[in-house]
Protein backbone atom coordinates (compact mmCIF):
# COMPACT_ATOMS: atom_id res chain seq x y z
CA UNK A 1 0.00 0.00 0.00
CA UNK A 2 1.14 3.60 -0.87
CA UNK A 3 1.14 6.09 2.14
CA UNK A 4 -1.21 9.00 1.47
CA UNK A 5 2.33 11.55 1.17
CA UNK A 6 3.56 9.15 -1.66
CA UNK A 7 3.44 8.55 -5.58
CA UNK A 8 4.60 5.04 -7.06
CA UNK A 9 5.50 5.96 -10.62
CA UNK A 10 7.54 4.04 -13.38
CA UNK A 11 10.19 5.65 -15.08
CA UNK A 12 11.22 4.30 -18.64
CA UNK A 13 15.14 4.39 -19.01
CA UNK A 14 15.20 5.97 -22.83
CA UNK A 15 14.01 9.28 -20.78
CA UNK A 16 15.18 8.80 -17.04
CA UNK A 17 18.70 7.29 -16.76
CA UNK A 18 19.97 5.66 -13.35
CA UNK A 19 22.88 8.28 -12.82
CA UNK A 20 20.39 11.16 -13.30
CA UNK A 21 17.44 9.09 -10.38
CA UNK A 22 20.72 8.81 -8.22
CA UNK A 23 21.87 12.19 -8.74
CA UNK A 24 17.99 14.03 -8.32
CA UNK A 25 17.24 11.79 -5.42
CA UNK A 26 20.55 12.91 -3.73
CA UNK A 27 19.56 17.09 -4.72
CA UNK A 28 16.16 16.19 -3.17
CA UNK A 29 17.14 14.22 -0.18
CA UNK A 30 15.93 16.74 2.55
CA UNK A 31 12.29 17.10 1.17
CA UNK A 32 11.79 13.96 0.08
CA UNK A 33 12.57 10.21 -0.01
CA UNK A 34 13.11 8.27 -3.64
CA UNK A 35 12.75 4.37 -2.58
CA UNK A 36 13.54 1.95 -5.88
CA UNK A 37 10.68 -0.47 -5.69
CA UNK A 38 12.18 -2.74 -8.83
CA UNK A 39 14.53 -2.21 -11.49
CA UNK A 40 14.26 -3.35 -15.04
CA UNK A 41 16.49 -3.84 -18.20
CA UNK A 42 13.33 -0.96 -19.73
CA UNK A 43 12.21 0.86 -16.55
CA UNK A 44 12.72 1.49 -12.20
CA UNK A 45 9.77 1.20 -10.64
CA UNK A 46 9.94 3.98 -7.51
CA UNK A 47 8.26 5.61 -4.90
CA UNK A 48 8.30 9.21 -4.14
CA UNK A 49 7.66 9.99 -0.40
CA UNK A 50 7.29 13.77 0.64
CA UNK A 51 8.86 13.95 4.03
CA UNK A 52 6.18 15.10 6.50
CA UNK A 53 7.61 18.04 7.98
CA UNK A 54 8.05 19.36 4.44
CA UNK A 55 4.83 18.68 2.88
CA UNK A 56 2.96 21.34 4.06
CA UNK A 57 4.89 23.57 3.18
CA UNK A 58 6.40 22.62 -0.01
CA UNK A 59 3.64 22.09 -2.04
CA UNK A 60 4.55 20.66 -5.67
CA UNK A 61 8.27 19.38 -4.21
CA UNK A 62 7.04 15.93 -5.94
CA UNK A 63 6.48 17.95 -9.39
CA UNK A 64 9.77 19.65 -8.95
CA UNK A 65 11.88 16.69 -8.19
CA UNK A 66 10.70 15.31 -12.08
CA UNK A 67 11.16 18.48 -13.62
CA UNK A 68 14.79 18.55 -12.27
CA UNK A 69 15.22 14.77 -12.81
CA UNK A 70 14.00 15.28 -16.53
CA UNK A 71 16.21 17.96 -16.99
CA UNK A 72 18.93 16.03 -15.55
CA UNK A 73 18.46 13.09 -17.99
CA UNK A 74 18.40 15.36 -20.93
CA UNK A 75 21.88 17.39 -20.71
CA UNK A 76 23.45 14.06 -19.76
CA UNK A 77 22.14 12.77 -23.00
CA UNK A 78 22.88 16.02 -24.53
CA UNK A 79 26.28 15.90 -23.56
CA UNK A 80 27.20 12.72 -24.16
CA UNK A 81 25.59 13.55 -27.67
CA UNK A 82 28.29 16.32 -28.44
CA UNK A 83 31.35 14.49 -26.43
CA UNK A 84 30.82 11.39 -28.55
Amino acid sequence: MTPANAVRLRLAHDVYDAESLKEASEAYAQNISVSVLQAGADETEVMIEERICVAATVPGVVDEFLNYLLDTSIRKRYLASTTA
